[in-house]
């Protein structure tokens, strides 16, 4: 059988973490080997550990070592004397710190930290063309005192493993990629964030302007991309997706949100306005866009000021998902796909209570009835024109992609014939595609992330 070895020292320090203090919660000791389904065996200090209910296969699971329990999470398969295997506890200790400012951190590779694998405290400091994996917690960060930093083209995955196994630690979870408290003005371009055991991308508590342009994020645990109480955010031509790989047996969602915005409860909030969502894919996700009461969420949010426009959101357990109010905030040029039957637009308070909501040239497509769910009631298309105000161009259309279907952005391209072509709302604010292409190209605007490229 494969055996791996771990370093004592490593290993005394994690148990002495785990065991040594009764009162912390959510510690846990991960051993990371790419193997689930063989035998393998872990030495440790020249002794076996041994799992607590079948001691002859050591695969994932919670297994006994003296005084300590260990948990083996093995999230991809594989032989594991192909892969890293490491011993991580959640002590917050940072791996990688950049405190300076205006530094840049280049081509550096972080894995198995014990806190974040990239924590940037410093000012106008960029992080690009880095690798963030087998973090106990955070993957790259942006802390307080923290702003205007950058991150760009890094990956950043399988992070935030104290949160094992996605799902079981009592005190939240952080981000594979993101900011802390109070960090405003950061720009996320061009990097991929997957399988992280939190939110893949995001900001929050008052970490206004910051800018998500051009990532892919997909895989993560909670949301794949969340911005929580920041006021004047800007979401960009981005593919968010969710595989329907669902490798853990303790995984206590199905899929990830694919875009969430919120206001949780911070000091002197709500915070949430003026969000800007353009251009983006999201595909086969919990919800394509959620405006969500996430747990205790501040009394008195509302999504104020904003654009939810020219995206496009295929086959999502919900493609609009609204469940508080919304005020002076429009919706328009989206298309929502939805041939796997479920709803296009999931909004239990309807526009009951709702300032100046706009619904203007949306594409909707899917299986009737039953894809609008208002207030208490289910409805068609047609049905829902009558019920809901402020509505205004929207069809139901078979927006006719090249593909429309996959995890690839340019299946999610129009025909020559479809019927989004030209066919979408003045909207400022929406000056180029998903691709960068120069909005209009023809006499209107394309509805959807795209415009039409013969």
């Amino acid at each position: 059988d494969p055996t791996v070895r771990v370093r004592p020292q490593s290993f005394k320090r994690c148990i002495a973490n785990l065991v040594g203090n009764a009162t912390r919660h959510g510690d846990h000791v991960v051993v990371l080997g790419d193997h689930s389904d063989g035998h393998l065996t872990v030495i440790v200090d020249d002794a076996v550990i041994r799992k607590l209910h079948d001691p002859d296969a050591l695969t994932e699971g919670s297994y006994s070592y003296r005084e300590g329990t260990v948990h083996l999470w093995c999230p991809r398969g594989g032989d594991p004397s192909a892969h890293e295997t490491g011993v991580l506890a959640y002590d917050r200790q940072r791996l990688v710190v950049v405190q300076g400012d205006w530094l840049i951190l280049d081509g550096v590779m972080a894995r198995f930290s014990t806190g974040a694998g990239i924590a940037v405290t410093g000012r106008h400091c960029e992080v690009r063309n880095s690798e963030v994996k087998w973090s106990a917690g955070d993957g790259l960060r942006f802390y307080k005192p923290a702003s205007n930093g950058r991150a760009v083209n890094n990956v950043v995955h399988d992070n935030f493993c104290a949160n094992f196994a996605r799902g079981a630690r009592n005190s939240g979870w952080g981000y594979g990629l993101g900011t802390g408290a109070e960090v405003p003005d950061c720009e996320f371009i061009g990097n991929r964030s997957y399988r992280n055991s939190g939110e893949g991308l995001g900001c929050y508590n008052q970490s206004h302007s910051t800018l998500m342009r051009n990532n892919t994020v997909y895989d993560n645990w909670s949301v794949n991309i969340y911005i929580d109480s920041a006021a004047d955010c800007l979401v960009d031509g981005n593919m968010v997706y969710n595989t329907g790989r669902v490798p853990e047996p303790n995984l206590r969602r199905s899929r990830p949100v694919g875009i969430m915005c919120a206001d949780e409860v911070y000091r002197g909030g709500p915070y949430l306005k003026g969000l800007t969502v353009i251009n983006n894919i999201v595909v086969s996700c919990q919800r394509g866009f959620s405006f969500s009461r996430w747990q205790s969420a501040m009394e008195g949010s509302v999504l104020k000021d904003s654009l939810i426009a020219n995206n496009t959101l295929a086959d999502n357990d919900v493609g609009i998902s609204l469940a508080e109010t919304l005020e002076s905030t429009l919706i328009a040029n989206n298309i929502v796909l939805q041939t796997n039957g479920k709803p296009c637009v999931n909004a239990p308070n309807g526009d009951v209570g709702a300032v100046n909501p706009q619904w203007r040239n949306n594409v909707f497509f899917g299986v009737e009835p039953g894809s609008f769910l208002w207030p208490k009631q289910a409805l068609t298309f047609d049905e829902w024109l009558k019920t809901a105000r402020n509505v205004a161009g929207c069809v139901w259309k078979d927006p006719k992609f090249l593909v429309g279907e996959g995890f690839e952005p340019r299946n999610y391209r129009l025909r020559r014939d479809s019927v989004c072509s030209d066919a979408g709302a003045r909207v400022d604010g929406v000056g180029h595609d998903a691709a960068g292409t120069p909005r209009p190209r023809g006499k209107a605007i394309d509805i959807g992330a795209f415009e039409f490229a013969p």
